[in-house]
């Protein structure tokens, strides 16, 4: 796998690594000891290519999945956040969902 490395704004490093680590932490180890780093690290991914390979991996799509999961529990989270909230903007905004009329007119 060919990696772009950040150092600094002057600094950009492409590194191969054959056989990747299992966790962030075998990655992030790794990095230091290739690139001959000391301190401290931060390892960023990009997330379109996160959801690519969990769709590669899984056959499923992880923002539709994710979604999916979230819209099963909305109505149970507005009720309790109705129950308790006693912002007058936020209910007014839950009576316009009650009302079926569009939020944005």
């Amino acid at each position: 796998m060919l990696l772009r490395v950040i150092l600094s704004q002057d600094d950009i490093r492409r590194i191969t690594i054959d056989n990747m680590p299992e966790t962030v932490i075998g990655l992030h180890l790794m990095l230091k000891n290739m690139l001959g780093l000391e301190g401290d690290l931060v390892v960023q991914f990009q997330v379109s290519r996160i959801e690519a390979e969990f769709a590669r991996l899984t056959s499923v799509d992880l923002k539709g999945y994710l979604f999916a999961g979230l819209d099963k529990y909305l109505l149970r989270f507005l009720e309790v956040y109705r129950a308790r909230s006693g912002l007058v903007e936020l209910n007014s905004l839950l009576s316009t969902l009650d009302n079926d009329t569009p939020i944005l007119s």
